[in-house]
Parts: C-alpha cells; structure tokens; sequence
C-alpha cells in the first residue's frame, strides 16, 4: 500500500524523486534476491514514466527491462518458471484454505486462479504497449514485434496473434500481417470466443 500510494502521488504530481523512492522501497523488500529487487525497481520506473506520459523514457526503460528480463530466457527455462509459479500459488491456496483448531486442522474447499502462460501474457501487453507508444519509430516495432512473436512460441492465443498481426501491418509486412490476423480468428472460432473484432481488424 505505501508503495502504490507514493507511486500514485510521484505520477500525480510529476515527481521524479517520489517515484524514485517508491521504486528503492520497492527494491529494498528484495533483500534475499538482488535481481528480482533490481527487477521491481525498473518496473516501478516504467510505470511511473507511462504514468506520466513520458514516451521517450518509458520506451527506452521498457525496451532494456524486457529484452533483460523476458527475451534472454530460453522456451524451455520459462515454460518451467510458470508451472513452478503455478504449483507454489497452489499450494499456497492450499495452505490458505486450512483451518487451525487446537491440535487439529480442518480443510475447506478453495479455489485459485492462476495464468499458466504468465510470461506469454507480459510480454503481449508489453508488445501492444510499443505498438501503441511507438509510432513509426522502426527500431522498437521491430522489438515488439520479436516479443509479439516469442508469445505465439510459447502459447498460441488468438489475442497473441493479433498483437503479432498489427505491428506486421505497421512495418508494411502486409501479406504477413493479414495471414497472421486469420489465424487470430480461426483460433478464436476453435475457443469458441466472438471473431468479430478480429474479422473488423
């Protein structure tokens, strides 16, 4: 909550230093693990720089944070990342769900929901952000257009596709944007989702 609060405030009021410190709170709750405090302190600097509509710096920010800490990971390394995310968020629903009374434990029944493609879904916000932040600015389409791919590797999801579909359309990849928009649509049929959108597009 103090850091939300102070974030808030540094993006409300253009506060570089408030936003500085949030994302040095931020870091120093990592204090077992240096790369994931590192890690938190960059993002809380994107998001103080989106926040403000800071363009520049938040693309330049954004492009090292996720070329760092998403595309230097292997397939393999991150399909086992979010099996283990989703096994440790399980088991802690789990853990949650129990009931102490005196020397006994009662289990009630849970539920948890947990995103089995994380990463794939990370990287496709961050992908659609560029598209929308970019412009023409070539050098991080390009970018965003290798994440976008990278996503579709991992899982193939329609909304995966049609972040994939519009940033080939801004780099004149035509033919390739349309192909890559009707598999955005045939996956939606197969998940029995509304094609609509995705038809207009």
């Amino acid at each position: 909550a103090t850091i939300a609060n102070t974030l808030n405030s540094a993006i409300a009021n253009k506060n570089i230093s408030r936003a500085t410190a949030a994302a040095n709170f931020t870091r120093n709750t990592w204090s077992s693990n240096r790369v994931e405090g590192q890690k938190s302190w960059n993002l809380k600097m994107m998001q103080y720089y989106k926040g403000v509509k800071d363009t520049t710096k938040y693309l330049q920010q954004a492009s090292s944070y996720y070329e760092q800490y998403y595309m230097r990971l292997t397939l393999d390394s991150v399909r086992k990342r979010d099996s283990l995310n989703y096994v440790n968020a399980r088991k802690k629903a789990i853990e949650t769900s129990k009931i102490s009374t005196n020397d006994s434990i009662t289990k009630r029944t849970f539920s948890f929901s947990y995103s089995k493609d994380r990463y794939a879904t990370e990287l496709n916000n961050a992908a659609w952000t560029f598209y929308l932040m970019a412009a023409n600015n070539n050098d991080y389409l390009m970018k965003a257009m290798l994440w976008s791919r990278r996503t579709i590797e991992l899982s193939a999801k329609p909304a995966f596709y049609d972040t994939y579909a519009h940033l080939l359309y801004r780099l004149k990849f035509f033919v390739e944007a349309e192909s890559m928009q009707k598999k955005a649509i045939e996956g939606a049929q197969e998940e029995k989702t509304d094609t609509k959108l995705y038809q207009e597009e």
